[in-house]
């Protein structure tokens, strides 16, 4: 099996190069990047003759081409501006695909209204298949499976504050500011509709060490994914809450710093977002963390709510991640790169058979893959207790 990771100096795309370089049946992991010298220091770093550092410039499709010949499986692990493109690609060259970067337009993925073509390829493509969404799925799926029917799944991501206070993004400032200026899926009343970020909020008291912590309503991908895999079960409401700078946030809001309309300054014309995003990159943890490793630790939290028998039912299930130091590899690196691995070493193995666009919990069974997480250091807390109220869908 040969394993191509576009994206492979990113904290998430380092992960998962050391992780499916770590695989017996895995001969080659092709680690490819815009940045070459950085890529090389993380090859030289993870030390696996298997792992070959490629410079690979995404707006080159003459390049893209050349680079998926020489692989199975690919996982995209760069932005979602390269979707389509990186799509196409997969299915000229009839290479399987693991997406963290779907292309998403309100309430739909625009992914998904192409399954006939990847068919035609002969193609099988996971789609968000991280932390959230991913590991998430698969803790609301495992819960469903145990239901008769379920009307709520409530989905909370916690974690303790960063150790380094240069460290104020456990992921990409590109994406946090997405969370702060897109509109939020929820599905609601049994129908997806849009809310504004962070408009919502909740405390969740997360087992330790996490603890009490505030939780926003954040635009995230699982209220599109679990309408559609939970729909047999009748699922009604779905939303997602995450901690944020919320202070921070407001403050950006107030000002209009979240705005992206282009102003000059001195001859030069950029949007307020455009310099957030650049000048808040050193704040990252993989920015940060390249030579002063983070050691950190998140929680994320499931709640579902449903008929078991006739009788209501409150299952929670928690996953509890931890940094990988001696990689340098914040939590949030190891949560979302170790599921995208496993989801690329199942295609490669043949665990997914039809070709299509697939929800990674639409075809790959809940319970095994999280036993797998287990045995790679992911802790999992359960809870199953009676409920009062109105029966699912009364």
């Amino acid at each position: 099996m040969r394993i191509g990771v576009m994206g492979a100096a990113g904290g998430v795309g380092a992960v998962i190069a050391r992780t499916v370089a770590a695989e017996k049946d895995v001969e080659e992991v092709f680690a490819a990047d815009i940045d070459q010298a950085r890529m090389e220091r993380i090859a030289q770093r993870i030390g696996s003759p298997k792992l070959k550092a490629e410079r690979l410039d995404l707006k080159d499709m003459g390049a893209v081409d050349k680079f998926l010949k020489h692989c199975d499986v690919v996982v995209n692990s760069t932005w979602d501006d390269f979707n389509k493109p990186i799509t196409d690609a997969v299915f000229k060259a009839g290479v399987d695909l693991v997406d963290l970067t779907s292309s998403q337009s309100g309430t739909e993925f625009l992914q998904l209204r192409r399954i006939d073509d990847a068919k035609r390829a002969g193609v099988r493509i996971l789609l968000e298949l991280g932390v959230a969404p991913g590991i998430t799925n698969f803790l609301a799926v495992a819960s469903a499976n145990t239901l008769d029917k379920v009307d709520t799944v409530k989905i909370r991501l916690g974690r303790r504050p960063l150790p380094n206070p240069r460290a104020l993004f456990s992921f990409t400032v590109r994406g946090i500011l997405e969370e702060w200026t897109w509109q939020a899926p929820v599905l609601h009343n049994g129908k997806l509709e849009l809310r504004d970020p962070l408009s919502q909020k909740e405390t969740i008291e997360f087992p330790e060490p996490i603890g009490k912590r505030d939780v926003y309503l954040t635009p995230h991908e699982e209220p599109i994914m679990l309408a559609r895999s939970l729909a047999s079960k009748g699922v009604r409401e779905v939303d997602y809450y995450m901690p944020h700078h919320y202070d921070l946030w407001s403050a950006f809001r107030k000002v209009e710093m979240l705005s992206d309309k282009p102003f000059r300054y001195r001859g030069i014309e950029f949007s307020p977002l455009e310099f957030l995003q650049s000048y808040l990159a050193q704040f990252q943890t993989n920015i940060v963390g390249d030579e002063q490793p983070i050691v950190d630790e998140a929680c994320v939290w499931t709640e579902v709510v449903g008929d078991r028998g006739g009788k209501r039912r409150r299952l929670r299930r928690w996953c509890i991640a931890r940094a990988r130091p001696e990689w340098r590899a914040a939590t949030t690196h190891i949560a979302t790169g170790t599921p995208a691995a496993l989801g690329a070493l199942a295609l490669g193995r043949g665990q997914v058979k039809e070709p299509g666009i697939y929800c990674p919990e639409e075809v790959l069974p809940a319970e095994p893959f999280l036993e797998e997480l287990g045995r790679r250091g992911f802790e999992f807390h359960f809870e199953d207790v009676a409920f009062k109220g109105k029966a699912a869908g009364a």
